[in-house]
């Protein structure tokens, strides 16, 4: 293989998630920046009264109460450039003619799957015990779960699944495989998707759940099937946290084990059974 041809697929690798960090920084020092100038202002808009941030501390957490919203902009500009960038890919693949509708025994199978998936990896995270270590990952869950109901359907459950799965697997992975093996440009994707995360709790969820959803996108060759997964599994943390649908897996030791391995086999069984499953149909999803 050529070296300069080698040296412009690495680099063609690099360069979206580059940009999607570089937007994400933008916005960042937008809102440090905006944080900054309001206190000097002492401005109050709303429930954000800036006037009373007296030290460095008040601005840092008022960049965090902030961040989840930033997150929310982030993905709102990353739709539309990475979709642009992921149909001209396919263009160039020859793939942009070719559509895949899933059946309504695959959109149920991925459902499932989403659902078993962040139970079992949750729960294993939390019996680990790194969940209570990690500052980061504290402060990421106390912005996402403070910003209210429909802010966090929105920007979890909506949004960040279909701008992650562009970036990562629509792109990303893409664009690895012309490169590396297919089960090798998953696990670098999927561990790329886990490290941009910034805590070492989502890093382990977010890469383990991003080599399975390049799976799926490998079996079903549509991203319809990782944002689906990716948006249920948000979904089931989301209505964790804000209902009391999943207490009772909280009602005694013996009870969470039972269902962190029967959630660990029901994933494991359709992780297994993906090849044999039905991927297409003339009508679905």
């Amino acid at each position: 293989m050529n070296k300069k041809n080698v040296f412009l697929d690495i680099l063609n690798i690099i360069w979206p998630v580059a940009l999607y960090l570089l937007i994400k920084a933008f916005f960042v020092t937008a809102v440090t920046t905006f944080i900054s100038y309001a206190k000097n202002a002492r401005l109050i808009i709303g429930n954000l009264d800036f006037s009373t941030l007296a030290s460095s501390a008040d601005v840092s957490e008022m960049l965090r109460v902030l961040s989840y919203y930033t997150t929310i902009i982030v993905t709102l500009v990353c739709i539309p450039v990475f979709y642009v960038i992921y149909k001209r890919d396919k263009m160039r693949r020859n793939e942009n003619g070719k559509k895949v509708r899933l059946s309504q025994n695959a959109v149920g199978l991925i459902v499932l799957l989403g659902v078993s998936l962040n139970v079992s990896l949750n729960n294993l995270i939390y019996l680990s015990g790194i969940a209570f270590d990690s500052e980061a990952f504290n402060e990421t869950t106390a912005s996402l779960y403070s910003s209210g109901l429909i802010w966090e359907l929105l920007g979890a459950v909506i949004l960040a699944p279909v701008a992650e799965e562009l970036i990562f697997r629509g792109v990303l992975y893409a664009r690895l495989k012309k490169v590396f093996p297919p089960i090798v440009s998953a696990v670098i994707s999927g561990l790329v998707f886990g490290a941009i995360h910034g805590n070492i709790v989502q890093f382990i969820y977010a890469g383990i759940i991003g080599i399975i959803f390049a799976v799926l996108v490998e079996k079903y060759k549509t991203i319809k099937v990782s944002i689906l997964a990716h948006a249920t599994a948000n979904f089931v943390s989301i209505i964790s946290v804000e209902s009391t649908m999943f207490d009772f897996m909280y009602k005694n030791n013996a009870t969470y084990v039972a269902i962190t391995i029967a959630s660990c086999c029901v994933a494991a069984f359709i992780i297994g059974n993906l090849s044999q499953s039905e991927k297409s149909s003339r009508s679905g999803f």
